[in-house]
């Protein structure tokens, strides 16, 4: 009896080394990039890769078979150019090669690091996913017409939480002859990318949404206060309907007048405001 017991927990030990690992594996997310290099080797589809100044990943596809081949490039293919940068891809790009032709086609795409600013040329490729953009690419695929600046803007909040400060000299890599600052356009975009960081991470703090200026400067511009007011929870005085309210009420005229951003300046009774 003794012997048996033995046996019994011997095979009990033994399908639990089996299962164990089996379950790990069932339960991993399908890596759709891992999927695509695959199904790109096996097709004989020869590709190159690289990485183009206003934030484009291009794609020279060939197909030498006698038939037509579709691939489709997945959102978060990431590929890593000869200096080490890490480009990637923000939305689906399906490609159509009829048989034997080459086509080139330009996919949205991002840098992960903003020390990769300068980064241009060639690149490779990878099956590694970064899952902390995840929700974020689901995201942009809601939205097909988001600028790539504010796209770009999102991916380097999420994987290195930049500030203000970063964006600006981010920026000006590529155009060093403007002067330093952001224009009300790049104003508006680092709007729009705490409005999606907010709702993908509504419970995340990040640097930019934190900063004062960029605060002061969007409730400022009038290509977006509307927004940034609604962004940063400031209601408009109520107004008695009948009768105009003073211009300064809406707009900053003078110091300590009664505008949102001198009202966001003074604060709710014991806050710093701005």
């Amino acid at each position: 009896m003794r012997l048996l017991n033995v046996v019994r927990l011997a095979v009990r030990l033994a399908l639990v080394c089996m299962v164990g690992p089996v379950s790990v594996i069932a339960s991993r997310p399908p890596n759709p990039s891992e999927a695509f290099l695959t199904s790109l080797s096996e097709s004989g589809l020869q590709a190159t890769w690289s990485f183009q100044p206003e934030s484009i990943l291009r794609v020279l596809a060939t197909n030498p078979a006698t038939k037509s081949v579709t691939i489709k490039v997945p959102a978060g293919l990431i590929c890593v150019t000869a200096t080490g940068a890490q480009v990637l891809s923000l939305r689906d790009a399906v490609i159509a090669l009829p048989a034997a032709s080459t086509v080139e086609t330009d996919v949205p795409a991002a840098l992960l690091s903003k020390s990769a600013a300068a980064a241009v040329g060639p690149g490779k490729p990878i099956a590694d996913r970064d899952s902390r953009l995840d929700l974020l690419l689901r995201a942009l695929h809601e939205r097909p017409d988001l600028p790539r600046s504010t796209s770009q803007l999102a991916v380097l909040c999420l994987t290195e939480n930049i500030g203000i400060a970063d964006w600006e000299a981010f920026l000006r890599t590529h155009k060093p002859e403007e002067k330093t600052g952001l224009t009300p356009a790049e104003i508006v975009q680092a709007v729009d990318a705490i409005g999606l960081l907010r709702e993908i991470a509504p419970d995340a703090s990040f640097a930019l949404a934190r900063n004062p200026e960029l605060k002061l400067r969007a409730l400022r511009n009038p290509w977006c206060r509307a927004k940034a007011m609604q962004l940063y929870g400031i209601a408009l005085p109520e107004i008695t309907p009948g009768q105009a309210p003073e211009i300064g009420q809406l707009l900053h005229t003078k110091a300590n007048d009664n505008c949102p951003v001198c009202r966001l300046r003074r604060g709710p009774p014991g806050a710093e405001g701005l």
